[in-house]
């Protein structure tokens, strides 16, 4: 299934169609044809490159040129998605052709393989059809970006068949992208390499389902060291276009996290940043697209990094299984697990946690508040109204470091040593009025977690 473009475009485009490629030298400055003309791009050994992909060369200056002044570019990929029209990254073409302070009928050119041993062919823009997201450039957090789109109307008609556009989001399980990697000013290659989307991880938190706006992707590589791949498209198993290539997850980033010890190896897998193009919006979609336009705000952001990068929810599982084990060594209290930040001397990462088991509510008083123990020590002490109740239980050391594709896998590892506690609470209070204010001691353990000393006030039965 594929999208429908806007008819209105369409029709629009129709007397337009007929402007000859580049090649022809229709209305093309001599020392662009030129320039274009030494573009090439090579296909793997024994592999053809994609005929609908294409080189997209956005010229950095315009004739005339001197001695000392070359015409340049900066380079980036493109596909096919219509009769004439190209689907790239905003990011390539850059904000002054976004914003039109520079033509794209005089900037922006691309160039598709050949076919059987012939040359490449060369079309320029004619015009820009889709410019609304040049301002979402000089947003500095990644996570944040959406519809980093652009949609370019050719000036002629490549004879290729144009891509199809999925209809079902970012849903599949294998997926694939066909990328210019630029050598030089004039020689590019045609890559193909396999892609996994990334889901729940640090890298964009808001990217969570088959319609989120900006999604990673990982092991299909960015190459930061030469141009090219800025707007590669990212296709399915049934060969259908599901994502655009946008911009590499920031180095700064990788190298913070591994300064700070948040990776289990200090190994990261290539990632890109991709936006949806379930989130086209010169599309006639039969699909819900609500997720593609969820409020994005840095605050938000942050509240998810830090829940992944801290969040107790990574130990759900844990924490509910450990939380039965505790009635063994707790007599008269129902807990609630918490975790406590911990340093340990022997610790492969920044951040580790201890648990500890705080008193909740008392649990069953009508079953040991008149026992014989708790009577004799309550006329031994009846000034004094309090009990001393001393309970230890075993205690964990607990980890939430990143795997290579920067998802968090929570570790857990048994300490040696007990976590012992001295909750002082009134049984007198307790049974008189139904609550007592517990005293809570607890020493640090094996970390370098504080002592924890607090009056937990108002404590009841539980219900």
């Amino acid at each position: 299934m594929t999208f429908g473009l806007l008819s209105a475009c369409n029709q629009e485009q129709k007397a337009e169609r007929q402007t000859p490629p580049v090649t022809d030298g229709s209305e093309i400055p001599p020392e662009i044809r030129e320039y274009l003309n030494k573009q090439k791009i090579l296909c793997n050994e024994g592999d053809e490159c994609h005929s609908s992909v294409a080189k997209v060369v956005v010229l950095k200056n315009q004739p005339p040129v001197t001695l000392t002044q070359k015409l340049e570019a900066n380079f980036c990929t493109g596909v096919l998605v219509g009769p004439d029209l190209m689907l790239t990254s905003a990011t390539c073409l850059g904000t002054d052709v976004l914003k039109k302070i520079k033509k794209c009928d005089e900037y922006v050119y691309f160039t598709f393989s050949s076919r059987s041993a012939g040359e490449e062919v060369h079309f320029k823009c004619a015009k820009l059809v889709d410019n609304t997201a040049w301002d979402k450039l000089e947003i500095p957090e990644n996570a944040l970006w959406r519809n980093d789109f652009a949609l370019i109307q050719l000036a002629g008609t490549p004879e290729r068949q144009e891509v199809k556009l999925a209809v079902d989001g970012i849903d599949d399980i294998e997926y694939y992208t066909w990328k210019i990697n630029q050598k030089d000013q004039f020689n590019g290659k045609m890559v193909r390499e396999e892609c996994e989307h990334l889901f729940n991880s640090y890298m964009n938190p808001f990217a969570t389902s088959a319609f989120s706006p900006y999604v990673p992707f990982a092991n299909c590589t960015f190459n930061v060291e030469s141009e090219g791949n800025t707007g590669a498209p990212i296709f399915n198993s049934a060969d259908e276009l599901v994502a655009i290539y946008s911009r590499a997850f920031p180095k700064d980033r990788i190298d913070s996290l591994i300064r700070n010890k948040r990776l289990i190896k200090n190994e990261i897998a290539p990632l890109v940043h991709a936006t949806n193009i379930g989130c086209l919006k010169l599309t006639s979609l039969d699909v819900d697209q609500s997720e593609c336009k969820k409020l994005l705000e840095l605050s938000t952001l942050k509240n998810l990094e830090n829940d992944l990068v801290h969040g107790e929810q990574n130990f759900a599982e844990f924490r509910q299984n450990v939380k039965a084990d505790l009635e063994t060594y707790i007599k008269y209290f129902d807990t609630k697990v918490e975790l406590v930040f911990a340093r340990f001397q022997d610790n492969p990462f920044i951040f580790w946690y201890e648990l500890r088991a705080i008193p909740r509510c008392f649990r069953d008083p009508e079953k040991w508040i008149d026992s014989k123990p708790l009577k004799n020590f309550f006329l031994k002490w009846l000034l004094r109204k309090s009990f001393p109740y001393h309970y230890a239980h075993p205690t964990w050391k607990l980890a939430i470091p990143f795997d290579r594709y920067l998802k968090p896998q929570p570790i857990v590892e048994r300490i040696d040593s007990d976590v012992n506690y001295l909750a002082i609470f009134s049984p007198y209070n307790l049974k008189k009025n139904g609550s007592s204010d517990v005293l809570l001691t607890v020493p640090k353990v094996a970390g370098n977690s504080e002592d924890l000393s607090q009056r937990l006030v108002d404590i009841k039965a539980c219900e």
